[in-house]
This record gives C-alpha cells, sequence and structure tokens, in this order.
C-alpha cells in the first residue's frame, strides 16, 4: 500500500507474501502485474506524442500503420485510445487472455486480429478491447519511429523515476516480481506461466504501488503532459 497526500508519501508497506513456498515477505519494491493500469501508462505516451506534435488524436490510424488492413470506415487514434474503434478482444477460446506465445514485434501482435471485422462503426458505442492498445503501441512505434517498450522507458518511466515498473518478461529474471497464484475450488494454487508480449501496451507492465502513486501524483499536476494536449 502507497498513499500520498499532496506532494508527500504519507505511507509505504507491503503485506503478505511475494512467493508462498518461500515465505519471501512483500517489500515496498515488489513487483505486481498491474494488468490494465498498463493502459495508463500508455496513454501517458500518447500524451508526450500529443505534446510533442508528433500525433493528433484526429489522425487517421493508417496514417501510422499502414500494414493494418483498410476496414470499412476510418478508425482515428482518439476512437483505438478510447474503445471506440470497435477492434474486438481477446479470443477466449484460443487461449489469447492466457497467452503462452512469445510474439517479437508488436506488429506480430497486431497480426492475432487485424483480419477480423470490427464488432461496430468506429466512434459510435464504446466496447472495451485491449487490443485497442496493441494497436495504439503500434501507432506510437511509428509516430516516434522508436520500439515502443524504448519509448515507454525513455519517454515515461524514466522521466517520471518509476524505477520500479518494467515489462513482464516471460523469460527473463526480474527483481522483485511476485509468484503468482491464484484460487482453485478454495484452494490457493500456481498461476500457469504467460507470457504477456501480446499485449505490453494493455496489460503487460509490473509495478509497485508507490511507483503508480507517482504516475498519479504527476497527472494531478499536469507537470509531465500539459492539461491541453489533444
Amino acid at each position: 500500500i502507497a498513499i500520498a497526500k499532496k506532494n508527500e508519501i504519507i505511507w509505504l508497506q507491503g503485506f503478505g507474501y511475494a512467493d508462498l513456498e518461500n515465505k519471501v515477505p512483500v517489500k515496498i519494491n515488489t513487483k505486481f502485474r498491474i494488468g490494465s493500469i498498463s493502459k495508463t501508462l500508455t496513454a501517458m505516451a500518447v500524451g508526450k506524442l500529443l505534446d510533442s506534435k508528433q500525433l493528433k488524436l484526429s489522425d487517421d490510424l493508417y496514417k501510422y500503420v499502414n500494414y493494418f488492413p483498410k476496414k470499412n470506415y476510418e478508425i482515428t487514434i482518439a476512437e483505438i485510445a478510447s474503445h471506440t474503434s470497435g477492434i474486438r478482444d481477446y479470443d477466449y477460446d484460443k487461449n489469447e487472455y492466457l497467452n503462452f506465445k512469445n510474439y517479437s514485434s508488436i506488429q506480430e501482435s497486431v497480426a492475432v486480429f487485424q483480419n477480423d471485422p470490427l464488432l461496430l462503426e468506429p466512434g459510435t458505442n464504446y466496447k472495451y478491447a485491449t487490443y485497442n492498445y496493441t494497436l495504439l503501441s503500434a501507432v506510437i512505434e511509428n509516430a516516434s519511429s522508436q520500439n515502443f517498450i524504448d519509448y515507454m522507458q525513455e519517454n515515461v518511466l524514466k522521466p517520471l523515476q518509476l524505477f520500479n515498473t518494467t515489462p513482464d518478461y516471460f523469460y527473463n529474471i526480474i527483481d522483485n516480481r511476485v509468484r503468482f497464484y491464484e484460487k482453485y475450488q478454495r484452494i490457493v494454487i500456481n498461476s500457469p506461466g504467460i507470457d504477456n508480449s501480446n499485449k505490453w501496451a494493455g496489460g503487460g507492465y509490473l509495478s509497485t504501488s508507490l511507483d503508480l502513486v507517482k504516475m498519479c501524483q504527476s497527472l494531478l499536476k499536469n507537470d509531465f503532459i500539459t492539461a491541453d494536449a489533444k
């Protein structure tokens, strides 16, 4: 738990175990999966590109991602970022959520859903889908001419001093990463190993409560992204 009041961290403490088998306690720098809070980090990257005039929310998707197949409608960056693009979510029958495949590029990740029809006309309704943010990471790569992970590190994580926020690389040794568990018939069991390389931007990061509070403090102060970024 991390609690801040104005610009000051007033309480910071870990509880429980990061590793049940070895009785490793949770510390203030223990890294947890933050799931879809990863989207907030990605949105902050978009904000930086808006501030630097490298991107506009009204821009057509195809201006930046020319390998995405043309659909029946124009799709804007704003529609992708706000889940009103009509792009589908995970196919759970194909284990796209509990993914076990390693994707070597954003383009390879986008290929999973790029040929599927839109669920609705863009801009007409809201349909939450993490794949919007996979596509948004492709936009970030092409707008910045930089690898998504590198852009995030250099332009979001490092400037905000989020030193314990990192992609959840499946094969890497990551300091202070928790073990993952779930309940099965009221018994705690080990979660299956999954690879988040298909959704870095939408659900692939690890972080700590302190880093997330620091992120929120920056957003409240408007000292990282201007309030009128658009």
